[in-house]
């Protein structure tokens, strides 16, 4: 049996990697269109969409 703190520990640090993905993503478009972040959804709602 696996412990629930390290699956749960686990899931948290996905969710952090793709949230961090997503800001970095969203900062390099900032410095090229302002406006871009906001038309594309994965960035908007990170853990939210599929991809």
């Amino acid at each position: 049996m696996s412990d629930p703190f390290a699956s749960a520990a686990a899931r948290l640090r996905a969710a952090a990697e793709v949230i961090a993905a997503a800001r970095y993503e969203q900062a390099q478009l900032a410095a090229r269109d302002p406006a871009a972040a906001w038309r594309r959804a994965s960035l908007v709602w990170p853990r939210f969409t599929k991809g």
